[in-house]
């Protein structure tokens, strides 16, 4: 299945995100996830001489793959390893031209959901040596049932805080209530007479850690549907929660920033940046400051260094095809930030 990432559901859809929307806000039921050790892996490394890696891994049975992007250098790798009889990853790094450059071990403790372990590079990497522990595993489930095909994704990421455990529990909630409410408006359809049982629906629900510390996660929130027709739907929507309570606790643009023109002065930011990136586009989108409301803003993810928001093809322009990513640096917005939110951790 190929799923197209946008951030906001088109018109024909709005059911659909009322409903999402209603199940991603919700907070007072807990169930806890399926356990399932197998899925996409988020390994973030530090090391000594202040440099780090980022590994982006898939499991399967005994067999790990994936890449790994040094962030000091920008140097990208190859993963391929497997599991041993004792229970150890081990494994090789390959470079640009499939040459064996570095090599890896590790263990991997599922019940705690982390992995310590080492990672070797070629003296020419600044980062020679990685030491770390996984943050995130990825439960992946598929569904098929009734000629609706259904596939969802959610973190395991590791619980530091008891408001994270509870934000980790209540995704997998939301995943499978998502697929629930799915599964039983195509039935309400087809019962009305509004589509065959031969038509092939499917749905496909990811959440994506962005960005994740202790006191902070962002998460990215990535919806396709088919329901007939020539295409698909999609669409975007994020969760951005504050962990520093016992309780977690989301947040949205009116609780990061301050004043009135807050909306007008992030849509100028995001026209002013999207006339330098014209040549990206083939019909080159533009907007005016008063275009884009506080709605069309809501599927935001927050960073280090500023917000990233996520436009639907369409949304700010009707000839671009495309979904539209931007990054809008603090220091661009910084006359609207409320310095004391929840982002109060990385504006200091």
């Amino acid at each position: 299945m190929t799923s197209v990432m946008v951030k906001r559901l088109v018109t024909a859809t709005l059911l659909t995100a009322t409903l999402l929307t209603a199940t991603l806000i919700s907070a007072t039921a807990f169930a806890a996830p399926r356990e399932a050790p197998e899925g996409r892996a988020y390994y973030v490394a530090q090391t000594s001489r202040d440099g780090g890696a980022q590994l982006d891994l898939s499991f399967y049975e005994d067999e790990l793959f994936g890449s790994c992007l040094l962030e000091t250098t920008g140097e990208r790798f190859e993963v391929s390893g497997f599991r041993d009889a004792g229970g150890v990853w081990r494994g090789e790094i390959y470079g640009a031209a499939n040459d064996v450059v570095g090599e890896f071990t590790a263990e991997f403790a599922e019940q705690g959901m982390t992995m310590a372990g080492e990672w070797r590079f070629p003296p020419d990497a600044q980062a020679q040596q990685l030491r770390g522990e996984l943050v995130a595993l990825y439960v992946e489930e598929f569904v098929e049932k009734e000629g609706v095909e259904i596939y969802l994704s959610y973190p395991r990421f590791v619980a530091k805080s008891p408001s994270a455990l509870l934000l980790r529990d209540q995704i997998a909630e939301d995943a499978r209530e998502d697929a629930d409410g799915f599964l039983e408006r195509a039935r309400s359809l087809r019962s009305g007479g509004g589509a065959t049982t031969s038509e092939a629906w499917s749905r496909e629900l990811r959440f994506e850690i962005s960005y994740y510390r202790d006191d902070m996660v962002s998460i990215f929130i990535d919806a396709y549907e088919y329901v007939g027709g020539a295409h698909g739907q999609t669409f975007f929507a994020a969760r951005n929660v504050a962990l520093d309570g016992m309780r977690p606790r989301v947040f949205g643009l009116d609780a990061i920033c301050e004043g009135d023109d807050y909306v007008e002065e992030i849509t100028e930011a995001i026209a002013d940046m999207l006339e330098e990136k014209d040549a990206e586009f083939d019909a080159p989108p533009t907007v005016e400051p008063t275009a884009l409301d506080a709605s069309a803003l809501n599927a935001f993810t927050v960073g280090p260094v500023g917000l990233e928001f996520a436009f639907a093809p369409g949304v700010i322009d009707s000839r671009t095809f495309d979904p539209v990513f931007l990054l809008v640096p603090y220091d661009e917005i910084d006359g609207c930030l409320d310095e004391s939110g929840p982002l109060e951790p990385l504006l200091r």
